[in-house]
């Protein structure tokens, strides 16, 4: 139980504030199995009360199951509430052969729910026309849930009533946190929580906020399913003013199925172990910290998130390069921003998906384009902005580590299987040659085979890249592609890559000469 009357504040970043249990901190504690059931969902240990409750005061949560061939470990985002079932999703899984993503992958979104029950979708990447698949996987024991928390207490950060007025809690507090951590969200009145991927600030005083990462789900008697018909994925945008936006896509031919806004009810709670650890104006130039402490952070793999011109993004892959960081952010659609109009941060009739690079220097090149053909909405644009670098303050240690060769030369794998069943998070450090640097990313889904008991990581949210020859900048290739991982611990790092405007196949290959270092937050 976490006690919120002793409590220290770090003076530098004043958002960052640490509760203190009898033994540690809140941003030290550990992935906690806090609910397993079998199969069929009859209580094997724990509670599905303290999950919902957990659930409900903003912790994260990551899932773990085995089939017949493998366990796999994963996070999830969304959570719907149907009675006494709690169900979640995660889309981050791609259709392999059980050591490479497939050629012609198909999209896995999987849906887990405490009653025991666990369904996937498939979809394939290889045509813009593609049947949807539904199926139920064959769970052969438990399921496990495990969560960590975020904040210090219980209470939301900022409550608000349906048309946007306060119902509790400090704003100015929210705002602090929505330009230097990471959100989530509650609808306590329709039973559903989620996670945030990114926010944007208007004028100091309306924050908004995106949730992506949805498939459309049908109510069963005592849970719920993907839907049968229509397929449909959708995005999502909320707003301190009581605004929500949905965006949604048929997965058949990603064309709109329907876009429309309301007003909802919304509990917002914020990460507070995250901390602003270097800052520097438009030229590159400090203005707070170090960026050789960013750096070191970052090769420790730490979590990176960066706010500038009022945006907080996620960084979900990072390139180290001599003095130079870039974050590579994926996880963004493009809003109107015709502030101060209710309307600015909605999405446009033809939703456009933003990535960006972010460098230290101080430029960030955005690129937006249509999700229904991936043809590039306007001219791409390259801008200096001050940015901020923050950094998710958990431990983050070396559990595991292979050479250019494959051998071991730190831990074992069986230390890294005991880490992923003990629910520990996975990130990733890849080193090809000291002239490419090194490229960092998130584990989407780490499964152990129990054939050869090789552990496999899948990293998914990557587009292509490359470097300018002038200077030590990075651009996005004019055909782009998406770039997909799936590692192993034997030291094999599989790629495949698929055009996203053509949806044409370009490659499956092994790096050579990889080094690849695992590490976990237990």
């Amino acid at each position: 139980m976490l006690v919120n009357s002793n409590k220290r504040t770090d003076t530098a970043n004043p958002i960052v504030t640490f509760c203190f249990s009898y033994r540690s901190g809140v941003c030290d504690q550990r992935w906690t199995q806090v609910y397993t059931h079998d199969s069929t969902g009859y209580p094997l240990a724990g509670s599905v009360a303290e999950l919902q409750t957990h659930i409900l005061q903003g912790y994260m949560v990551q899932v773990q199951f085995s089939t017949a061939d493998w366990r796999i470990t994963f996070p999830v985002d969304d959570f719907t509430f149907r009675g006494r079932t709690i169900c979640s999703s995660s889309m981050w899984f791609f259709s392999d052969n059980g050591t490479q993503i497939d050629t012609d992958a198909d999209w896995l979104p999987t849906l887990v729910c405490s009653n025991g029950e666990v369904s996937r979708l498939n979809y394939t990447t290889a045509t813009w026309a593609r049947p949807v698949g539904n199926n139920d996987l064959q769970v052969t024991s438990e399921i496990k849930w495990y969560t960590k928390p975020t904040q210090c207490g219980s209470q939301p950060v900022y409550s608000q009533f349906v048309d946007g007025s306060k119902s509790s809690g400090s704003m100015d507090k929210l705002l602090r946190l929505a330009k230097w951590s990471e959100l989530r969200a509650n609808m306590r009145d329709r039973g559903f929580s989620f996670l945030l991927q990114n926010q944007k600030v208007y004028n100091n005083e309306l924050i908004t906020a995106q949730s992506l990462n949805h498939i459309s789900l049908r109510y069963t008697q005592n849970a719920v399913k993907f839907n049968m018909e229509p397929f449909y994925s959708w995005l999502s945008v909320w707003s301190t003013n009581g605004r929500r936006d949905v965006s949604r896509w048929f997965l058949e031919n990603t064309t709109l199925y329907t876009h429309n806004n309301d007003f909802v009810a919304l509990d917002w709670y914020g990460d507070q172990c995250w901390r602003r650890v270097y800052s520097a104006d438009s030229n590159g130039t400090a203005t707070h910290g170090s960026l050789d402490e960013l750096i070191q952070m970052v090769k420790l793999g730490h979590r990176v998130r960066v706010h500038f011109d009022g945006f907080n993004l996620k960084a979900n892959g990072i390139r180290v390069l001599r003095d130079q960081v870039v974050a590579q952010t994926t996880e963004e659609y493009s809003r109107r921003d015709n502030y101060p109009s209710y309307e600015a941060p909605f999405f446009n009739s033809r939703a456009r998906q933003v990535y960006r690079l972010v460098h230290s220097s101080g430029v960030v090149k955005t690129y937006k384009y249509f999700l229904d053909n991936f043809a590039l909405s306007e001219i791409d644009e390259s801008s200096k902005f001050a940015i901020d670098w923050l950094i998710d303050t958990r431990p983050w240690t070396k559990v595991y580590r292979t050479d250019a060769t494959g051998e071991v030369t730190f831990g074992t794998v069986r230390e890294l299987e005991e880490a992923v069943t003990a629910g520990a998070s996975v990130r990733l450090s890849i080193e090809q040659d000291e002239s490419a640097g090194q490229f960092l990313t998130e584990a989407d889904n780490v499964r152990t085979n129990f054939a050869n008991g090789e552990v496999y990581a899948q990293a998914l949210k990557h587009v292509s890249d490359q470097k300018l020859l002038s200077v030590d900048e990075y651009i996005l290739q004019s055909d782009i592609f998406r770039w997909s991982l799936m590692v192993s611990s034997g030291g094999v790092v599989a790629m495949n890559a698929r055009r996203l405007a053509s949806k044409s196949h370009l490659y499956d290959a092994v790096s050579p000469a990889t080094n690849v270092t695992w590490l976990i937050n237990a």
